[in-house]
């Protein structure tokens, strides 16, 4: 079945959902209590069947993600002159978001900060910002829309791009 990528990203958290709730049921039925000489009730699924259907699950979860892998790899979006593939783009915002918050936390200071050493010592230490904080936050306010684009970018190619993947109609 043929579905877009951004459909692939929304199948793997389900197959990931499922996995998990698979081995929380196999962790709630590998034991069953009982008191000596009484029958206990055998739960509906055997540990065995359990850990088959556990195991397809995985390699549906390594599938969707070797999928958004590959894609991510071989397709390519424009960005600022440049032609970057998925991965580097994913990156680039990352990397965009981290400095952007960095400027904008260093801007939100003061240029020039008065503090005491504590109760015992009079000094009055003054800390001086080697730049300007309005300015580096308003950087950071722009790299930060610069990144919100790019990423709209990368959804707009994950919504033209497709894999295919045979079983995704098992998760929908």
């Amino acid at each position: 079945m043929k579905i877009t990528v951004a459909e692939a990203r929304l199948l793997k958290n389900a197959v990931s959902k499922r996995l998990h709730e698979l081995l929380s049921e196999r962790n709630k039925n590998a034991f069953v209590e009982f008191e000596k000489d009484e029958e206990y009730i055998k739960p509906d699924k055997s540990f065995e069947e359990l850990t088959k259907e556990i195991e397809k699950v995985r390699s549906h979860y390594m599938a969707v993600k070797k999928a958004l892998a590959e894609s991510n790899l071989k397709n390519t979006i424009e960005w600022n002159g440049k032609e970057l593939t998925i991965v580097e783009a994913l990156e680039l915002v990352k990397e965009l978001r981290d400095e952007s918050d960095r400027l904008i936390s260093f801007g939100n200071n003061p240029i020039i900060q008065r503090s005491s050493r504590g109760i015992y010592d009079s000094k009055t230490i003054y800390r001086k910002a080697l730049f300007e904080p309005s300015e580096l936050k308003k950087a950071g306010e722009k790299m930060r829309k610069e990144a919100n684009r790019l990423s709209i970018l990368i959804d707009k190619a994950n919504f033209n791009t497709s894999v295919e993947l045979e079983f995704a109609d098992e998760y929908q």
